[in-house]
């Protein structure tokens, strides 16, 4: 286990939980299309420790910040639409440089995972990173679908618990979403602190072909 503070000083362990805020619009309320509660229900057949939690507005988000640093888990993954700009709770909308203000007393020694299209931005990473001793931010790095939001988070968790349940590194990040990006075919971008300042990974099926891609030889030579 990884020690940090809470907001009065007292220092305690974190632990390797996934603490689930998800937020939707009614649409997507109305036909139960809920990514947070789908990861929720995969994670738990998993054995990965989850908590998941439904919000509408800005003040519930601040309580659920609230009870997520009270439960010690690790890793925070927020659901919500988003765009590169801000993310959408059904009923409030928060630019990201307003979440990053607003999670940052919660995050240290903590991970963002952020299941928003386009919400991995700098614009929410550098404050965030530079402003706690949060250890990264990963999201999707466009437009991503409800279906395949689901899995891909599904299959990142389950891989980074078989490479080691307990923690995550950022070795083991880094090659896990490589894994994830090129077999679904999606992008993500990955922020972390390095040397006081942030930087960033793109992961995406550019760079690593999915399975039955065909690939060019040279005329006349054989594959291998």
């Amino acid at each position: 286990m990884e020690v940090s503070k809470n907001m009065s000083g007292t220092k305690k362990k974190t632990y390797r939980g996934v603490f689930i805020i998800e937020s939707t619009d009614d649409d997507d309320e109305e036909h139960d299309r809920k990514e947070g509660k789908a990861l929720t229900a995969m994670l738990e057949l998993a054995k990965r420790p989850v908590l998941y939690r439904y919000i509408r507005t800005k003040k519930e988000l601040e309580k659920m910040l609230r009870q997520f640093e009270a439960t010690t888990y690790r890793y925070l993954h927020l659901a919500c639409h988003g765009n590169r700009n801000e993310i959408g709770l059904n009923c409030d909308d928060l630019s990201l440089e307003q979440l990053a203000d607003g999670l940052a007393p919660f995050m240290d020694k903590r991970r963002l995972f952020i299941s928003a299209c386009q919400g991995a931005q700098r614009s929410l990473a550098e404050p965030l990173l530079l402003s706690s001793k949060c250890y990264s931010v990963v999201g999707p790095a466009e437009d991503i679908g409800f279906h395949d939001s689901a899995i891909a988070w599904a299959s990142f968790y389950v891989l980074m618990s078989k490479k080691d349940p307990e923690r995550m590194v950022r070795e083991d990040i880094e090659m896990n979403l490589e894994r994830v990006c090129a077999f679904y075919g999606v992008s993500f971008d990955a922020f972390f602190k390095e040397d006081g300042e942030v930087v960033m990974r793109n992961f995406g099926p550019k760079r690593f072909p999915r399975l039955g891609n065909k690939t060019r030889r040279a005329p006349g030579r054989e594959p291998n």
